[in-house]
């Protein structure tokens, strides 16, 4: 995965600028975007831009396995921790686009 857009003369897009600083921080942001490296998903999880990386035949095991552990749970607190976090972070992104 990665943000090629400088490989093609574009400036990164696509929310790019302002998500991944916020998940690795600016410096190896930086880095990734003016860069256009491509990095596996291992190095993804291992940067913190993915949060799993699982061979291909166990990605739908893997995803079941956190669905069903998040139904475990009680549902509101579940619901209302995503808005909170989602709301949370476009705020602050909002003011990059």
């Amino acid at each position: 995965m990665g943000d090629t857009h400088v490989r093609v003369g574009l400036v990164a897009g696509d929310g790019g600028t302002a998500i991944w600083p916020l998940l690795i921080g600016v410096n190896r942001a930086k880095e990734y975007l003016m860069r256009g490296r491509v990095i596996t998903g291992k190095q993804a999880a291992e940067a913190g831009i993915a949060n799993h990386a699982v061979p291909a035949d166990k990605v739908m095991e893997e995803a079941l396995k956190i669905a069903e552990e998040l139904n475990a749970l009680p549902p509101l607190a579940v619901q209302w921790s995503k808005v909170s976090a989602k709301r949370d972070s476009e705020a602050t992104v909002q003011p990059g686009f």
